[in-house]
This record gives C-alpha cells, sequence and structure tokens, in this order.
C-alpha cells in the first residue's frame, strides 16, 4: 500500500476500534486499539489474517504490541463515515458503482481463498483518499469447509446487527456459506446506493426479525438515480433463502457490469434480465458429507434436490468422502445438477 500524501484529517475510527498515529523504528503506522471487551481479539485477529494470501486491498496487522495492532499507515476512513459525508445524487451514484464493483472484486478474492469473512459492512471496508476500498477485520474469518455461526454477542453489537444474514441469527436452519457473506454484500450496497440500512428498529431483536421476515424497501425507491437494474440485483443477495440469493462473488460482479452499463445508458426502468449463455449466474455450495453414512444414494439425491431447486450450481468441495463415494457423488449428485441446470460442474474432494 502506498502512502502518498497523508491529509491532516479525522484518523480512522470504526466500531470496533479507534486507530492512532504513532511512530515506531520502522517508521509511521496505524495503531489500533480494541473498544470491545471480547477477550482475545488482537491474537485472534493476528492469526486469522496470517492464513490469508497477500493482496493490495486486505488491510492485515504488520505487528503487534500489548495496546494493540500494527497497520500501514494511510489517510484512511470506515465506507459508512464515507458514505454518511456523501450527498446522494447522479454523480454520487455513478462513483457508487465504482465503489460496489470494488467490494465485489475483494469479496471474490477472498472467497477464492476458501475463506468467508462473516461481517462484511461498510464498518469493516475501509476507503481512502482516491476512493479504493479496503476490506479489514479478520476476527470473524472462518474456512469455508468448515463454517461457523459468529457468537451472538458481536452479531448483536451495533453496526453489524443491520448487515447479517438471516442465517447468521441462529433461527434459520442453514448453515453458513459465501452466500452468507453475499447477503452482507447485499446490505452493504444497499447502504452504499441508499445511504439507509436495509432493516432498522429500536432494538436488536426487532431488526433480526426484520431480517427473517420483512423485504426491504426497494433501493430505487430511496435513491431515483440508481435505476431498477442495480436495485434488482441487491434484492436478490437480500434474499433470505441462501439458496434462492443472488448467488456467489463471480455471479454478482457479472450482474453488476450489467447493471452499471444499463445505469450509464440512462434506462432507470430496465430491470436486470436473466443472466445467459456462457455467464449464467454460478451459485458455490459448499457442503460437508459425513465420512460414514449407509445409503448414499438417498443421501446424495435429497442433497441434490435441496441444491437444484435454488440457484445454478457449479462448484462443490465435498470432504470426507473416500473410494466409490466419490462415484456416488458424482453420479447421483454432481451430474443430476449439471444436467438439470446445463452447467459444467466440478467436484473438489477435500482429504
Amino acid at each position: 500500500m502506498d502512502a502518498g500524501k497523508i491529509k491532516e484529517t479525522k484518523m480512522l475510527e470504526t466500531i470496533h476500534a479507534h486507530f492512532s498515529k504513532k511512530k515506531v523504528e520502522s517508521g509511521i503506522v496505524l495503531l489500533k486499539q480494541y473498544k470491545s471487551h471480547w477477550p482475545g481479539m488482537a491474537d485472534k485477529e493476528v492469526d486469522n489474517a496470517k492464513m490469508l494470501p497477500m493482496h493490495e486491498r486486505f488491510f492485515t496487522p504488520i505487528g503487534k504490541e500489548e495496546n494493540g495492532l500494527y497497520y500501514p499507515f494511510f489517510q484512511l476512513q470506515s465506507l459508512d463515515q464515507w458514505i454518511d459525508s456523501q450527498q446522494i445524487d447522479s454523480i454520487y451514484t455513478k462513483k457508487a458503482f465504482g465503489i460496489a464493483k470494488q467490494i465485489v472484486q475483494i469479496v471474490t478474492q477472498l472467497h477464492k481463498s476458501k475463506y468467508l469473512h462473516g461481517a462484511i459492512n461498510p464498518h469493516h471496508l475501509l476507503i481512502d483518499n482516491k476512493d479504493q476500498v479496503y476490506l479489514s477485520e479478520w476476527t470473524f474469518l472462518t474456512d469455508a469447509r468448515k463454517p461457523r455461526l459468529l457468537e451472538k454477542e458481536r452479531y448483536l453489537s451495533t453496526g453489524i446487527i443491520h448487515y447479517i444474514a438471516p442465517e447468521q441469527t441462529g433461527r434459520y436452519n442453514v448453515k453458513p456459506g459465501y452466500y452468507t457473506d453475499m447477503y452482507s454484500v447485499g446490505a452493504t450496497l444497499y447502504k452504499l446506493f441508499t445511504g439507509l440500512v436495509p432493516f432498522d428498529g429500536n432494538d436488536t431483536l426487532g431488526i433480526i426479525y426484520k431480517h427473517l421476515t420483512f423485504e426491504p424497501i426497494a433501493a430505487f425507491e430511496r435513491n431515483p438515480f440508481m435505476g431498477k437494474a442495480i436495485s434488482g440485483l441487491i434484492a436478490g443477495l437480500l434474499n433470505k433463502d441462501p439458496q434462492k440469493r443472488l448467488l456467489g462473488s463471480d455471479a454478482t460482479q457479472f450482474a453488476l457490469e450489467q447493471a452499471q452499463q444499463i445505469f450509464e445508458n440512462g434506462d432507470l426502468e430496465k430491470e436486470l434480465g436473466i443472466v445467459s449463455g456462457s455467464q449464467q449466474q454460478h451459485f458455490i455450495l459448499t457442503h460437508h458429507f459425513p465420512s460414514i453414512f449407509e445409503n448414499k444414494v438417498a443421501y446424495f439425491l435429497s442433497h441434490y434436490h435441496q441444491a437444484s431447486e435454488g440457484g445454478e450450481c457449479f462448484l462443490f468441495f465435498i470432504e470426507g468422502v473416500n473410494g466409490s463415494g466419490k462415484q456416488y457423488a458424482v453420479n447421483h449428485f454432481c451430474e443430476r445438477v449439471a444436467n438439470r441446470k446445463n452447467l459444467v460442474v466440478d467436484a473438489i474432494f477435500l482429504k
């Protein structure tokens, strides 16, 4: 990251931490100090960040001290702060498309590394004075092959509750997956384009109830400059059923390109069409089959029906299947989905 020229503006502040400028032997750094009372946050963030591949848009710690973590020093603010400082008009909306594309591209890189962020929102996305976006806050990071729910106290915290997916509440009988991050991306894009969260309320339980049962006001009704195409994309990401959600970061990138083109053509009434041909919507389904089960055919068929009813599936991570079980997986699961959806389906067998 190139620090460039540092403007003397307000120091970065997020919902979980505040940052201050500090001089160390190697130069000037940002010192991150956590506001929350959860123990071990700094250690968890350092350990999780070590698992990530190097990427210029992953804002990761470069050192540690007793009081917090060191980060590269350059001028940043949270995306939430940045949005709240803007006036929503046609010029801003055009810029928002560029920000949205960066967010989806960053999430795509994270998912290709087989990790779920678990708490994507405008408080954990940072933006510099050149409108470049970075993803931060790695304490929620989860191996996509072994996803877990957020700790209840953490998802109830201010700022996170507005962006969590229904399945993260523990009240929805679906494990978190890539689709969970995509819901949070949808809620983040809603805030980006409208300046408002999709669901709000006077208490956390009320907000959770809305995530589970309410449909948000269409984004284009809150920003008349954005058009129905991008509004429809956001609505697809906010689908409460993970299997019907719009559906993976690759598909979202393509749909976002389409929506931007419609916006730039000035057709605010045109809705986003169904993606077809070689660039169909893709749904990455991560699933873990048990290592021992008696009726392989019935097991795979039941999960095939779940998969084929929601989204287009093209990549499966399959764990705990050996020997003849692999052939059952291909014959009774992957090929059936491929035939149903007219797609090439790959299965990656994990040891």
